[in-house]
């Protein structure tokens, strides 16, 4: 019998890419969300549901991997993040400790706030001030909270890890606002000839971009191996600046440049200008895990641009 896989957060994109691929690879998935995701496969259900914390602690799965989460960055309700973001996830990594599953949970690189060096940033440095802000809204503080708060369960016997996402993006995502990744937002914007607004102190600001792929591939490898329990950054270890991407897009798009209107920046105190993960903890962990080089992280956003033409086309 394959082994048998909670996947919570299910009809999100890195949930439901999750999903997918460990089903692909031979796992028995049950996928749970709040809402109804295309083709019906996801149960509908709250992850804190006293049933399905009764099916983990039975032992029926061997591994959850928790992706649930309000993922509104700009969230401001504490008592929800806290209870969706921190204290949810605590009470089924407990679950899963007594059930005796593996627990691999969804954390964020925004955790790390204003990032004070050019330079690959390792899972400690948000312990130190002098290298990072640390959290810059309370979307962030609870992903944080949550972190600190595994660490005892290490002592306790739980096999864990909390991913810390950089931004996480594939062909065919699903545009959902600002919940969708920046660079398909932009990418998808620029195939289309729409015009795209970016913050105007931005365009040398730098992203860490990561295929979803490279995300299920680290997954999936976790789970198939005894790792050391902790955080770890889950990235692609390359930074790319908003002018790098139009630039992509323009060649894209066959030498036409991208319709671009820069306009204030409402939130320069609480935003992130520089993101790059250093992925040498994850890479130990997973000697067989290819990661993302940038060329892979540009083949992905051209994938994305000939998708949304595709799309377009198809209109």
């Amino acid at each position: 019998m394959a082994d048998r896989v909670l996947v919570t957060g299910a009809a999100g994109f890195i949930g439901g890419r999750v999903a997918e691929d460990l089903e692909r690879h031979g796992w028995d998935v049950t996928a749970i969300d709040l809402r109804a995701a295309p083709g019906g496969r996801t149960l509908c259900g709250d992850y804190r549901g006293p049933e399905l914390h009764d099916q983990v602690r039975s032992g029926r799965f061997s591994a959850v991997v928790h992706q649930a989460a309000v993922s509104d960055t700009l969230q401001m309700d504490r008592a929800l993040l806290d209870a969706m973001n921190t204290s949810g996830a605590l009470a089924l990594a407990e679950s899963a400790l007594v059930g005796g599953a593996t627990f691999l949970y969804a954390s964020s690189f925004s955790v790390y706030g204003r990032i004070r060096h050019d330079s690959p940033v390792a899972e400690d440095d948000v312990h130190d001030d002098a290298l990072c802000s640390g959290p810059l809204n309370p979307y962030a503080e609870s992903k944080l909270a949550l972190d600190r708060a595994m660490i005892d369960m290490t002592d306790r016997g739980l096999l864990w890890a909390g991913l810390r996402y950089t931004n996480v993006f594939a062909a065919g995502e699903r545009l959902q606002g600002r919940a969708s990744s920046i660079i398909s937002q932009i990418l998808t914007k620029a195939a289309r000839g729409d015009r795209i607004d970016l913050f105007a102190d931005t365009m040398r600001a730098s992203r860490d971009y990561v295929p979803a792929a490279t995300v299920c591939a680290a997954v999936r490898g976790l789970l198939d191996s005894d790792f050391t329990p902790g955080v770890y950054n889950l990235g692609s270890g390359h930074a790319t600046s908003f002018g790098d991407l139009l630039g992509w897009c323009a060649e894209f798009g066959g030498g036409r440049p991208a319709d671009v209107r820069l306009v204030d920046n409402p939130i320069p105190d609480r935003y992130q200008y520089w993101t790059c993960a250093d992925v040498s903890k994850l890479r130990a962990a997973l000697p067989g895990w290819a990661g993302a080089d940038i060329d892979v992280v540009r083949g992905e956003a051209e994938a994305v641009f000939d998708h949304a033409r595709r799309a377009l086309a198809a209109e």
